[in-house]
């Protein structure tokens, strides 16, 4: 057999292989065999990169949905007792001002606990709505947390909030009492809140610079439904907040 017949005949053992191996063992049309193996990370590191990178935003949803769970329970568990408790929500950091606003209206306060001492919380959650406070996602996440949490328990009825928050949580459906025929009109910017510009309790909590763009407001616990108003924990910081908040508004 010449060179030129060996190669013929090898060309067409190699035809006939390629035929076999796309038609599939019984020559079916279209039954195309597939041998791909993925590669498998061998190192921890390398299992690491796939791990994170085929389930990263499970990652996040499950520690995001974690520590929402963790902060309710602690809340329930552990939260101290308070003769009341303010809610700032803002987007200037009030973290620095709030125990001067706890000592300033100590003497607004009573003794709702009994204990013969006052004891105020104001709880500052910055925000960042638009992204351009420089805030972290981690310190957004979690000032979302915190927030959640206190509407969650309504360990408090009395927010003092700016305009964008003021907003953010109407888009949340929570709904703030009616103080018109309460608080003279003058000082009421809308119906449920109260501007502190210019204000005798501004000037009292210390700041009145950093307030004059800040509102108190209060939960409507009448626009609870009836679930909610009947538990023990709920009706209490109710009667509790509405005392102080009484005396606030009534600071002119």
């Amino acid at each position: 057999m010449s060179e030129y017949d060996s190669y013929k005949k090898d060309r067409q053992m190699l035809i006939e292989a390629t035929k076999i191996k796309h038609s599939g063992p019984n020559g079916g049309a279209g039954a195309v065999e597939n041998n791909y193996q993925p590669l498998k990370p061998t190192t921890v590191r390398g299992k690491w990169s796939n791990y994170w990178y085929h389930y990263k935003g499970l990652t996040f949803a499950s520690v995001f949905g974690a520590i929402l769970v963790i902060t309710f329970v602690s809340q329930m568990i552990f939260k101290p007792v308070y003769d009341a408790r303010v809610i700032v929500v803002s987007e200037m950091p009030y973290d620095s001002v709030v125990e001067s606003f706890e000592t300033n209206l100590s003497d607004l306060a009573v003794d709702y606990t009994g204990n013969e001492k006052i004891e105020l919380d104001f709880m500052a959650i910055q925000q960042d709505y638009l992204g351009e406070n420089g805030l972290s996602p981690e310190m957004v996440q979690a000032a979302f947390v915190k927030l959640s949490g206190s509407l969650s328990t309504l360990d408090s009825y009395i927010y003092l909030v700016d305009d964008a928050s003021y907003e953010y949580l109407k888009e949340m459906d929570l709904l703030m009492m009616d103080l018109t025929g309460i608080v003279d009109a003058d000082l009421l910017d809308k119906p449920d809140r109260y501007s502190l510009k210019d204000t005798k309790l501004g000037k009292k909590m210390g700041v009145p610079e950093s307030l004059d763009s800040m509102y108190l407001c209060f939960i409507d616990y009448d626009s609870l439904d009836e679930k909610r108003q009947n538990k023990k924990d709920i009706k209490a910081n109710y009667e509790r907040d509405i005392a102080f908040f009484t005396e606030l508004i009534e600071y002119q």
